[in-house]
């Protein structure tokens, strides 16, 4: 931020300034909207330096979800580092969202080696449900597999549920040929469990016949 205030724009000063008087979270917030607003490569770099200097979760927090409203592909770059390497873990989930609401950016391979390297259960189930939701055709084969090869009773349900809600949010007809294939093949009781419940809330005749077979 100090860069900019070298810089010489006088609305970037003034918001500077701000941030370092202030001590109320309502004023620091109005000063990081006016930030947003401008939308340019100089006040994103402000954004992403703030975040970089705060120990305050909840405003750095409030900093992703700026962050979210930048379309230039820094403000993806610097929300991947955080979902990778920030070291509270409602951060990164909540940069694992950020992301996955950003548009035109490929986020799945983040997405997968969050699934795959993330410490923490919650933050692995929000990158599992926004893997569901990606248009990538890898997508449903790697949730498959993950469901039935993973032996941890909750990671193995959290693919399931993936899979589950790209059918009832996607509509997508092939997830039910998979849940079956999950019943028979899952190395868990509850990654089997879940993919029968699934079924309950598909069309109960097209169910019936999968199950059957």
């Amino acid at each position: 931020a100090h860069l900019l205030v070298k810089s010489g724009k006088e609305e970037y000063k003034k918001i500077v300034k701000r941030f370092e008087q202030d001590r109320d979270a309502d004023l620091k917030l109005a000063a990081l909207h006016a930030l947003e607003d401008m939308g340019d490569e100089k006040s994103l770099q402000a954004v992403i330096q703030l975040y970089d200097q705060s120990e305050d979760i909840r405003f750095r927090g409030r900093i992703i979800n700026v962050l979210e409203d930048f379309e230039n592909p820094a403000a993806f770059t610097k929300l991947k580092e955080i979902a990778l390497k920030e070291s509270e873990p409602s951060l990164r989930k909540k940069a694992v969202y950020a992301m996955n609401d950003m548009e035109k950016q490929d986020v799945t391979p983040v997405l997968m080696q969050i699934v795959q390297n993330d410490p923490d259960y919650h933050v692995k189930r929000v990158a599992m449900h926004s893997l569901g939701e990606q248009d990538s055709p890898k997508i449903i084969g790697y949730l498959t597999d993950y469901a039935i090869g993973e032996t941890n009773p909750k990671l193995a349900r959290y693919a399931v549920n993936a899979l589950e809600n790209r059918l009832e949010e996607k509509k997508d007809a092939t997830i039910l040929p998979v849940l079956s294939k999950v019943i028979k093949q899952a190395k868990t009781i509850e990654a089997r469990k879940a993919a029968i419940y699934a079924f309950e809330e598909a069309d109960p005749v097209i169910a019936g016949e999968m199950l059957y077979d």
